[in-house]
């Protein structure tokens, strides 16, 4: 493995922007697409700050920056759709990532909420916790319905796409990672 080092002040009070972007990005993260309406338009941002919250009472986690068009219209809505973006949808997550990239995303509309068809996951959420952190909007959202489909996940490291799958080993003894037809709630 090649480790790059990057030169900080020993002194300082807290790790630089650059010194903290680079750590971050060894981070891998899953790449997923929040959507919600915007009058009558459908608009969205590809995230990877997402994590689950709890079971029991289904809530997940996102962050969204507040400079970006999608973050007001959330905050005041209370309604999104939150993706997981399956390998083969690295030009979904392009488009919503920058516009102008030449894709069209095909839409379902779950339970009147727009998410991204052929998502491996596809959940209607809805804001119950709002929190301003530095530059971005924590949301803490109840979900609402969620429609899961078999495959393998794209994921986001270093700067570029990637995808992931189970060891070997593990795919031989459990059951649990076999593919699986698609599974509603």
């Amino acid at each position: 493995m090649q480790m790059s080092h990057v030169a900080i002040d020993p002194d300082a009070q807290r790790a630089s922007p650059e010194f903290f972007k680079s750590a971050m990005r060894t981070l891998m993260g899953g790449v997923c697409v929040v959507t919600t309406r915007q009058g009558d338009n459908v608009i969205g941002v590809t995230v990877t700050a997402t994590c689950s919250v709890s079971a029991e009472e289904p809530l997940i986690l996102i962050c969204l920056n507040r400079s970006g068009r999608i973050a007001a219209p959330i905050a005041e809505e209370g309604r999104f759709g939150l993706s997981v973006l399956s390998e083969n949808q690295r030009s979904v997550a392009q488009y919503f990532a920058r516009s102008g990239e030449a894709c069209e995303p095909h839409f379902v509309w779950d339970n009147d909420c727009p998410t991204i068809d052929g998502a491996l996951a596809r959940l209607v959420c809805v804001s119950q916790h709002q929190v301003h952190a530095g530059t971005h909007l924590i949301l803490v959202a109840l979900v609402e319905q969620a429609t899961v489909l078999a495959g393998l996940p794209l994921g986001y490291a270093n700067g570029s796409y990637c995808t992931v799958a189970p060891l070997r080993e593990e795919i031989n003894t459990d059951p649990a990672l076999r593919k699986a037809p698609e599974l509603r709630r």
